[in-house]
């Protein structure tokens, strides 16, 4: 079973490659896995239980996870363009040659359920306003307009298209390959500062967009070989102030009863601290041989991660279809926790049939390049994945 995972799943390349960087991505798809679940099977729960509770909190703390694939599509495509110059339409193309494949499918299979259950359908009843809803989803606009997506998660795609589409130009007007890299992470630091601010007047919606600059910084950070000062001790306070922040972040969300399943803003001082906490989370996972990289190098996680774009976008549909099969056979009324459990790790392995399927069929055979995988044989501390061996959502 090893060697099947392995042949099937393991990332294509041949350059360099950042392994733990691939189990962060498998971390960042579970997280967002439990805010599906929360709010599609939180009636099996008794009301009140502490497991219930713990259902509530990973629901919350579960939209971090696209936080963190902010930071790392932050981190990956700055180096792209900063050091590797690229041309701005084949820039933009390869990046849509990464995103839209898997969309498109899996968009298709959302106006086919449409169709054939109009009463759970987003479309608008006249037929010119469907067909101008469903191009401004294929255009991906969901998300950074108030426009409610038809694929449930994809208002996060919108964000990932409007940072690939000003960082080019960010860069080129303002010469920044010119500058140091002091000036540049000042730069980044003055303008996620300022956007902050502008959200706390309410003068803008998508705060989470600074994200992307603390992958940024953290690039810098990297090229200016910071790893090599990195402290043993540090690590494990980096990791402390990782799960705090997340679970302070859960138990507030839970606290207030968020269950919506689709949170494209969220209160404005969960932005900075996870801006302050990811950072360093990130550069200890990757860049230092400790603890964190031998635990985001799992292999099993790392696979998670590979197939982390596929999974993201079908796996809210497969746990509906799970549900419609489970609301069948049960009610939706308390349980025990033993079915409580049970049904976590059906509906946790569901999604991820749901995604591997996805991934091999359409995403592998027409996102990736159709290089050999390189075996896994430990991590380096400084390196960073060519152009063509950057995956999926941004990633």
């Amino acid at each position: 079973m090893r060697q099947f995972l392995r042949n099937h799943f393991e990332a294509p390349g041949g350059g360099k490659r950042i392994l733990a960087m691939e189990g962060l991505r498998g971390a960042a798809a579970l997280l967002v896995f439990f805010v599906h679940f929360d709010a599609l099977f939180r009636p099996y729960f008794s009301p009140g239980s502490w497991a219930e509770a713990v259902c509530a909190t990973a629901g919350s703390f579960g939209h971090t996870g696209v936080d963190l694939f902010f930071v790392l599509s932050g981190f990956l495509i700055y180096s792209i363009v900063i050091e590797k110059h690229p041309e701005y339409r084949s820039f933009i193309w390869r990046r849509a040659q990464r995103l839209y494949p898997v969309f498109l499918i899996v968009l298709c299979f959302y106006l086919t359920l449409s169709l054939l259950f109009p009463s759970a359908s987003k479309l608008p009843q006249s037929v010119s306003k469907a067909l101008i809803y469903i191009a401004a989803n294929v255009l991906m606009l969901p998300g950074i307009t108030k426009i409610q997506p038809i694929i449930t998660v994809a208002w996060s795609l919108s964000y990932e298209w409007f940072f690939y589409l000003t960082l080019p130009l960010l860069i080129a007007a303002f010469r920044l390959r010119k500058w140091s890299s002091g000036q540049r992470v000042a730069f980044f630091l003055f303008l996620s500062s300022l956007y902050w601010g502008l959200g706390l007047l309410g003068l803008t919606r998508n705060v989470r967009m600074v994200l992307f600059a603390s992958g940024i910084i953290l690039w810098e950070l990297v090229e200016n070989d910071v790893q090599s000062r990195l402290k043993p001790w540090m690590e494990y306070i980096v990791a402390l102030a990782m799960v705090t922040d997340i679970l302070a972040i859960g138990l507030a969300g839970a606290k207030r009863g968020e269950t919506g399943v689709v949170l494209s803003h969220v209160p404005h001082f969960y932005t900075p601290t996870l801006f302050l906490t990811l950072l360093p989370f990130c550069l200890y996972t990757m860049f230092f041989n400790g603890f964190l990289n031998r635990l985001f190098s799992w292999d099993y996680l790392r696979w998670m991660g590979n197939i982390s774009y596929s999974y993201y976008l079908i796996h809210a549909l497969a746990i509906q279809g799970l549900r419609l099969i489970v609301n069948r056979l049960y009610p939706p009324a308390p349980h025990s926790l033993v079915f409580d459990i049970a049904l976590l790790a059906v509906s946790m392995a569901f999604s991820i049939v749901g995604g591997a399927i996805l991934y091999l069929f359409v995403e592998k055979p027409l996102s990736w390049s159709k290089k050999k995988a390189r075996p896994s044989n430990g991590v380096p501390l400084r390196q960073v994945p060519q152009a063509e061996e950057v995956s999926r959502f941004g990633v």
